[in-house]
């Protein structure tokens, strides 16, 4: 059954708490697995001051990439707004880096609706902070 608006801040969430615990514990390959839209539906991310990384293989390559300067990373949801197919996020991240620093970024992640819930098939981020 596919995703609903009715239950998407709660499935986003979900996909959200798996997206962190692959994060942290430094699983691209399950965090990509978990989070992304299937291949079929050309899921892509663009980080900072790059072009956007198309295609799960590339995302695991990207996300291995980050580990080591950002090795953690908590999300924020501030607002979803849904329909049945498509849904969009937007919120805050909390990153800690190697150095003990610490960053507030944002994110925009626009979900579509498939046969296992909810699924990230954009995914933009910056880490230049967001101060209410």
């Amino acid at each position: 059954m596919k995703a609903s608006a009715a239950n998407s801040a709660e499935q986003i969430a979900k996909r959200n708490r798996m997206f962190e615990e692959a994060y942290n514990s430094g699983d691209a390959r399950r965090l990509v697995e978990s989070y992304f839209a299937p291949e079929t539906l050309a899921p892509f991310a663009v980080p900072p001051g790059t072009p956007p990384v198309r295609g799960r293989a590339n995302l695991v390559g990207m996300f291995s990439a980050m580990f080591s300067d950002t090795p953690k990373i908590q999300l924020e949801t501030v607002e979803v707004t849904a329909s049945d197919d498509v849904a969009f996020e937007l919120g805050r991240a909390y990153l800690s880096n190697a150095d003990g620093s610490k960053v507030t970024g944002r994110y925009v992640v626009c979900w579509v609706a498939t046969d296992d819930g909810w699924r990230a098939k954009t995914d933009f981020f910056a880490g230049d902070g967001w101060d209410d």
